[in-house]
C-alpha cells in the first residue's frame, strides 16, 4: 500500500486569524486536487472528508478565501444552475 501525503502550508499553521478547523479544511479540499492547484468538490464532499458539517466548511472556505490562502470561483451549468465551485490553492 503507497502512502500519500500532503504539505499543509507553515504560514496557515502560523496564521493567528485562522481557526483550528481551517486546517482540517484546507487539508480535506487538497485531497480533491490532482494537481495541487485547484478542484471543484462540492460542500458536502469537503465536509465529509474533514468530517464537519457543510456550515462550517462554508465558513472555513470563506476565512481561507478572506486570508488569501484558496480562491473560489463560483460556477454555474448551461442553464445557469449552481454547480460546484473552482478552488485554486494561492499559496504552497
Amino acid at each position: 500500500m503507497r502512502v500519500r501525503f500532503q504539505v499543509i502550508p507553515m504560514s496557515l499553521i502560523m496564521d493567528k486569524r485562522r481557526k483550528a478547523i481551517d486546517i482540517a479544511v484546507y487539508s480535506s479540499l487538497y485531497t480533491f486536487s490532482e494537481d495541487g492547484m485547484e478542484c471543484d468538490p462540492a460542500h458536502g464532499a469537503i465536509a465529509e472528508r474533514a468530517h464537519v458539517g457543510i456550515g462550517t466548511v462554508i465558513r472555513s472556505l470563506k476565512r481561507l478565501t478572506d486570508m488569501k490562502y484558496i480562491s473560489q470561483e463560483k460556477r454555474k451549468d448551461s442553464k445557469g444552475g449552481k454547480i460546484s465551485n473552482k478552488y485554486t490553492f494561492l499559496t504552497r
